[in-house]
């Protein structure tokens, strides 16, 4: 009918002024990461995220389904350029010469099952697995094996194309030594004396190691990055519900 077809058009049309703000964000976020705003790379991240238009990956960003940080990852990680320069026939081999080439020692808290010993890893720079994390273990030609979680931004690909690289790994049961780093985002209303109620909660009340920290404010919100070491993700899940309670805070989430 003509009213069905008018709400349709209506639809489209809303639907299409929101992808234009959705362009311009990533289109500023680009020329802050000096990034080229190409076809090429505006092809690569929406295939990366499974839609079949660009205007659907510059919707879902206006109304925050994609996360640009996540897009970010796409070029700053070192392990996806390596991905993607690779030349691969499917044959890749976990050889005895590869495990002695890895650089980084075996900190002792995670198991590979692989059928081998003695293997060297290291946490992915590009999630910062932590303690609880669902985590498995990925092969790379020139940086030894990298342990990632399940909800990297990487990890589709990584499972999706190079499936014979994949090493089950889980955490050992005693993990009470070792501490892991994390990024939290927290969001609020601007108050007097918030930056110091928020580092107090951080370091005095729950002993949490601060490692590093940024705020910005723009009017009455602000936003702030903060670098904590914890033992697991029930150590963070804590930190970040009494950072809740406190007053202005209205949003703490998981980053890398």
């Amino acid at each position: 009918s003509k009213a069905k077809a008018r709400i349709n058009r209506a639809l489209r049309e809303d639907k299409f002024k929101e992808a234009e703000h959705g362009k311009e964000s990533l289109m500023r976020k680009f020329k802050n990461w000096k990034i080229d705003f190409s076809d090429q790379n505006i092809n690569k991240v929406t295939k990366h995220y499974g839609f079949q238009k660009p205007i659907d990956l510059y919707f879902q960003i206006a109304t925050g389904k994609v996360d640009l940080l996540e897009v970010k990852h796409l070029y700053s990680d070192p392990e996806e350029t390596s991905l993607k320069s690779q030349t691969d026939n499917g044959n890749f081999e976990l050889t005895e010469e590869l495990i002695e080439s890895q650089s980084e020692k075996d900190q002792g808290f995670i198991l590979i099952e692989a059928g081998v010993t003695n293997l060297n890893y290291s946490l992915a720079k590009c999630c910062n697995p932590i303690a609880g994390d669902r985590i498995f273990g990925f092969v790379t030609v020139n940086h030894g094996i990298k342990i990632h979680r399940y909800d990297c931004p990487n990890a589709k690909q990584m499972l999706q194309k190079y499936p014979y690289r994949i090493i089950r790994s889980r955490w050992k049961e005693s993990m009470s030594r070792h501490f892991f780093t994390s990024n939290l985002r927290i969001l609020g209303l601007d108050r007097m004396g918030l930056l110091n109620d928020i580092t107090k909660v951080i370091t005095n009340d729950l002993k949490v190691n601060l490692k590093g920290m940024s705020f910005k404010t723009e009017g009455s919100n602000f936003e702030g990055n903060v670098k904590v070491q914890v033992r697991d993700v029930e150590h963070l899940a804590f930190l970040k519900l009494k950072l809740l309670k406190i007053k202005g805070v209205t949003r703490v989430v998981r980053f890398e």
